[in-house]
């Protein structure tokens, strides 16, 4: 059995705080797919869902954004709520930190840009049952790169039990960011030992540069890129 795994397709990737690049230009293909119900068993969009003054906001800690800093780890480090003392923490053991990219503000409950994009909104609202949206990044000391799971796996999402209590065992992946959120959710997907395809057409990324040898990457990790 097979899903369509759309992943984030919400304004803010599209046209606004946090825009990728040519993000508009795969929305016809995703839209071409949901629409071609038959094919898919399961129908499945991640909603990047954050509170706000998230972890992951570069100005939740007054610095500038697309930037990596080290945190306290949100379990087992000292003062997970505060990143103030992030430069004491590069001589911290290693497990005691994690690397945090920066952002601009995005995808904050409640607001436009975290509303998934209408067209494929509407087509979901027509799938009835056979749809399902899974919420990641609402931990706000945590972020979620994958629809499966917290970053450093301090969490799952629901994907994981949606998918195999449905019996999926094929994904198939369209959506934002290439380099990031698509990447970390077909790895995970494919740690589950699930086939992965990847519709280039379908996808694209924050770095454009960076885009080719994030899937030649996915390749290694067993996915078919088509």
């Amino acid at each position: 059995m097979s899903a369509l795994l759309v992943v984030d397709v919400q304004y803010d990737f599209i046209n606004g705080s946090l825009a990728v690049k040519d993000a508009e230009a795969i929305l016809p293909i995703v839209h071409d797919l949901l629409d071609d119900s038959g094919r898919w068993d399961l129908v499945v969009a991640s909603q990047d869902y954050h509170p706000v003054g998230h972890v992951s906001f570069a100005s939740a800690h007054n610095l500038p954004a697309f930037q990596p800093v080290r945190l306290p780890h949100p379990i087992t480090g000292e003062n997970p709520t505060s990143a103030d003392d992030g430069e004491r923490l590069r001589e911290s053991a290693p497990e005691e930190t994690i690397v945090q990219m920066l952002w601009p503000d995005h995808c904050v409950q409640g607001t436009k840009g975290a509303e998934i994009e209408e067209g494929v909104r509407l087509r979901l609202e027509k799938l009835g049952t056979k749809a399902r949206v899974v919420q990641k990044g609402c931990h706000p000391h945590i972020d979620g790169y994958s629809a499966f799971a917290l970053n450093h796996y301090v969490k799952f999402t629901e994907l994981p039990r949606v998918l195999f209590s449905s019996g999926i065992r094929k994904v198939t992946i369209v959506g934002l960011a290439t380099d990031y959120c698509v990447r970390a959710t077909a790895i995970d997907a494919r740690k589950f030992e699930l086939e992965v395809d990847i519709v280039r057409a379908g996808v694209r990324g924050v770095y454009a540069d960076r885009e080719e040898g994030v899937l030649k990457e996915l390749e290694k990790w067993g996915c078919k890129i088509i």
